[in-house]
């Protein structure tokens, strides 16, 4: 029998401690041991929003070394997705039929249903100027969208 040979990624592809790429592995399986139903994609959303970069260029700068600052915003935001806190909450902001909405704890995150809703007043709204309430719906995210 012919042992096969060890693949093996290129020195410099290799996480380093401290580094964006060894962050993101721990992370997901944090969070995956955690039970969070999507580990990577929000861990991925959370290295991304504390460094300002999309979730592409997170690939591309796994090698990057993190700062301190970093790692400590880092920190704070996985312990509170590992306590179930919402991501919306944790990154401050929720896409909502084409509009990004600002939220925090206490403002009711809309639901993809919600958008459904709103697809089906857009549907059944006559195209001339008029008047639609929204009242006492929470957030204004229908009145926003209907606008």
């Amino acid at each position: 029998m012919v042992a096969k040979p060890k693949v093996r990624r290129p020195p410099s592809a290799e996480p380093k401690p401290g580094s964006l790429g060894e962050w993101r592995r721990a992370a997901r399986a944090r969070l995956g041991a955690s039970g969070v139903e999507n580990p990577e994609v929000d861990a991925d959303l959370i290295a991304a929003h504390v460094l300002g970069i999309s979730r592409i260029e997170l690939i591309v700068q796994s090698p990057r070394t993190l700062t301190a600052p970093e790692k400590r915003r880092l920190a704070k935001l996985l312990d509170q997705r590992g306590e179930r806190v919402p991501m919306q909450y944790l990154l401050k902001d929720v896409e909502f039929s084409g509009l990004r909405l600002e939220v925090r704890p206490g403002v009711f995150i809309p639901r993809p249903e919600t958008e459904g809703l709103v697809d089906r007043v857009l549907a059944l709204l006559p195209r001339q100027p008029g008047w639609v309430a929204d009242i006492g719906t929470g957030t204004g995210a229908i009145a926003l969208a209907l606008a």
